[in-house]
């Protein structure tokens, strides 16, 4: 006899052959009042649906469980608020609320830190295009930039905008410099001062000041234009500058006069810039440490009066330029001009037409060739001349008899020595002009005029000839030989 939980496995494990029998079979139990085992499944099948389908808690019933939700629930608060509480009676357990609290510090820290460095990047980005200084007018949007823009256009017409713009370039920091001072200046004030900033930054000089007109600044000169301040003079002589003369002074070309830098140590070339300034009357550049050569420009610069070079490092040629036109009838006004001790060479070219010159000093260079014979005589002469240094040359041959009436026979001083000069010293001065001072020491003179020494004015009959310096193989006068020279 088969044990029935046998049975009953086996009846579970049957395959879909037996199907047709297993039917059979539950037809047959339906019949009995005694149920087989796939009976009691079916029966707790649907005890398990009704109960599935039937609702678990009636209306009373789930009032009180609401109930029994919100009691429970205000329990669970109180508890953990007494806790709480407790614990700050409780050294252990307030050591563990304050470590509690030191970490969500730290994390709140923490977080605002990353805000922070979030903030800063997105200004960084976004609040760029509100800079003037850093960026170009196309990334400008606030007021300020808005000055910058009319800046930029107004003073690209003294610097090109590509070094306007440039944070590299000292022309950009006198820019920002203006921008600083936030004031809306005349073009041409702004033009002016921008180029006085420039010159300031590039030659290191300590005289500009935020907000105070370009007039009041030291050495700079001004004169009424039409109501607008305009700047006709600058003097920084003797201010220890350094560096160089920056283009951007073609900025003070409308007005500028005089510009005085002499006794610095300010280098490099002479900027095209200058050559702009076609009103200058006086040029002070002497005694720097300025190189290069001198630019045939120096025809644009037509009304120069005064024009001091000397003790530079200037090479080349005797400028062209610093003479009249070719062909021109009339002279350049130039009156004072001075070359002293630079490394120019060459001859002097004829046809300058110094007319009003009244001091020439070419000395201490090394010019050749022989002595311009038309600063004595014809149309071009000299008439003015006063004070004339040819000494410390190369220069040959000799001395044009005509030399004596070099403005009008009044030279006062006539220095040629230490040339490669020759023949005779020439004497035909006309006592009466007052000539004070000759030196011809240093050359290849093989006679002395004898009328020089009727000018010696220690020797009767006397004059005002306080200095005369001659080789003392050509010296007949009664005067005192030293090796070199005799002298009166």
């Amino acid at each position: 006899m088969m044990d029935p939980v046998e049975a009953t496995d086996v009846s579970f494990c049957s395959n879909s052959s037996d199907d047709s029998s297993s039917s059979s079979d539950k037809n047959k139990n339906k019949n009995n009042n005694t149920p087989s085992h796939h009976r009691v499944v079916e029966l707790f099948e649907e005890d398990l649906t009704a109960d599935a389908n039937a609702d678990p808690f009636d209306d009373e019933f789930r009032v009180q469980y609401n109930d029994d939700v919100e009691r429970a629930q205000m329990e669970t608060m109180q508890a953990e608020f007494s806790k709480e509480a407790h614990a700050w009676h409780n050294p252990v357990e307030s050591r563990i609320i304050s470590f509690t609290g030191r970490r969500k510090a730290k994390k709140i820290c923490l977080a605002s830190v990353i805000f922070s460095v979030v903030l800063f990047i997105i200004l960084s980005v976004f609040g760029r295009h509100n800079d003037p200084k850093k960026y170009g007018p196309k990334m400008c949007g606030s007021i300020t930039c808005s000055l910058y823009q009319g800046m930029v256009a107004t003073l690209s017409q003294v610097t090109p905008q590509a070094v306007l713009t440039d944070s590299k370039t000292i022309q950009n920091k006198a820019l920002q410099w203006l921008i600083d001072e936030n004031q809306d200046y005349q073009n041409s004030v702004l033009q002016e001062r921008y180029a006085i900033v420039v010159m300031h930054l590039s030659m290191n000089a300590n005289v500009i000041q935020p907000n105070v007109p370009t007039c009041e600044w030291p050495g700079i000169t001004c004169a009424q234009n039409h109501s607008v301040p305009a700047v006709t003079s600058l003097i920084w002589s003797n201010q220890g500058l350094t560096g160089t003369l920056p283009n951007e002074v073609a900025g003070l070309a409308s007005f500028l006069e005089e510009l005085d830098l002499g006794e610095n140590k300010i280098g490099g070339s002479l900027p095209d810039g200058l050559f702009e300034c076609k009103r200058l009357l006086k040029l002070f550049l002497h005694d720097n440490q300025f190189t290069g050569t001198l630019s045939d420009q120096f025809s644009e610069l037509r009304h120069l009066t005064h024009l001091y070079l000397g003790l530079n490092q200037f090479e080349g040629p005797f400028p062209v330029g610093l003479g009249s036109p070719a062909n021109s009838s009339s002279a350049r006004s130039l009156t004072f001009l001075s070359l002293y001790k630079n490394k120019l060479s060459g001859s002097i070219p004829p046809n300058l037409h110094y007319r009003f010159m009244y001091y020439l000093d070419l000395s201490h260079n090394s010019f050749t060739g022989h002595l311009p014979l038309d600063w004595s005589e014809g149309p071009l002469q000299m008439f003015q001349m006063r004070h004339l240094f040819l000494n410390d040359n190369q220069f040959s041959g000799s001395i044009p008899d005509s030399y004596p009436s070099i403005g009008n026979g009044r030279m006062e001083l006539f220095h040629a020595g230490n040339n490669q000069l020759t023949g005779t010293v020439p004497g035909n001065y006309n006592p009466q002009n007052l000539i004070e001072s000759l030196e011809f020491q240093g050359n290849n003179f093989t006679a002395l005029d004898p009328k020089v020494c009727e000018l010696i004015l220690f020797l009767p009959p006397s004059t005002e000839l306080a200095n005369l310096k001659l080789d003392c193989n050509v010296c007949t006068c009664d005067m005192w030989c030293e090796p070199g020279y005799c002298y009166p």
